[in-house]
């Protein structure tokens, strides 16, 4: 018996005639590149959420390559007020 999976990093149903799609995780939110094998949900670091790894838990803070970090409100109050 022949037994189909997707490689490291894509998800998906080869089996039953689907196919695999790449994972697509958040570089900085993500723990690695892997994912769920059937529904792509990727592996959050701790304080981030989504099915990428793509958002902070806490609504004010903001995903940077050092994690969840900052304030959101004053970091868009920053941008506002020194780029215009």
């Amino acid at each position: 018996m022949i037994i189909f999976r997707c490689d490291y990093g894509w998800y998906g149903y080869p089996e039953s005639g689907g196919f695999c799609k790449p994972c697509k995780c958040n570089q900085y939110g993500s723990e690695n590149e892997e994912c769920d094998e059937k529904t792509g949900q990727c592996n959050c670091k701790p304080g981030v959420t989504g099915w990428d790894c793509s958002r902070c838990t806490d609504k004010l803070h903001v995903l940077t390559e050092d994690g969840c970090t900052g304030n959101l409100v004053l970091i868009m109050c920053y941008s506002i007020r020194y780029n215009k």
